[in-house]
This record gives structure tokens, sequence and C-alpha cells, in this order.
């Protein structure tokens, strides 16, 4: 993990793959019998990847459905938002120092250190807001 902001609730928001809507059961063709067994490993690299849309990007449209329209920020609006996510994440990784836990880990030494998590979470989340509104 090479970039601090992959962070556990403050990475960049992932893209989430609109799937087609499914056809009604009585249309879709059988499913075929595999021919061989697929190994767990195998079976695994086919599954696509969920695209990775960088917070700071015009293109992170592509995978809120609850907003219609963006408008495109500027420059130092970007730059605001991710000194208030860098922001955000130190103090996470605080939470964790005071803890003993990994900083890189999702479990925190307590269920107060985990709701104080919760509350940076949700003080980004609306900094962030405010910055893109």
């Amino acid at each position: 993990m090479d970039d601090p902001r992959d962070h556990r609730g403050l990475r960049p928001m992932l893209a989430q793959t609109q799937a087609a809507p499914a056809d009604p059961p009585e249309t879709q063709p059988p499913a075929p019998e595999p021919s061989a067994p697929v190994a767990a490993s195998e079976a695994a690299t086919t599954k696509a990847a969920p695209k990775v849309v960088d917070s700071a990007s015009d293109a992170r449209t592509v995978n809120n459905i609850m907003r219609h329209s963006y408008r495109v920020l500027d420059n130092a609006e970007k730059a605001a938002m991710l000194r208030v996510k860098d922001l955000g994440l130190l103090f996470v990784q605080e939470l964790h120092a005071i803890g003993g836990t990994d900083p890189l880990g999702v479990q925190l030494a307590s269920r107060e250190l985990a709701v104080a998590q919760t509350k940076i979470e949700e003080g980004v989340m609306w900094a962030v807001k405010h910055i893109t509104r």
C-alpha cells in the first residue's frame, strides 16, 4: 500500500461497475456445465477488479448513483479536499497509535476508539461535502 490515503474509510472512492439488469429468469439461458474443475485461485483472477477513481479527479462522478450532477472542482478545491482527507487519515493513524494497533489494519483497540474513527470519517465526509457542493 504505497498511498497513505488508501486506508480504510479514507481511500478514493471505488467505482462500482454497474451491471446490466438481469434478464427475467424464464429467458436466461442455462448455465454451461463446467468441463473441468476450476482452481480457486484461477476463479479469483477472472473476476474484474472494481474501477478506482481518484477522489480529486473530474471522473469521480462515474460511481455515484445519488448525485445526478457534479460541478468540476478547481485546483484549490481539489487541494482542500485532499488536505481534509489527509488530516482525517493522520487522525485515524493517531487512534491506532493510542491503542497500539496496526495503522493499516481495520481493528482498533477499543469500542471508544472505533466510535472516534467513525466520527472522524463522518467529519471528513461533511467537510468534503461542503467543499464539493
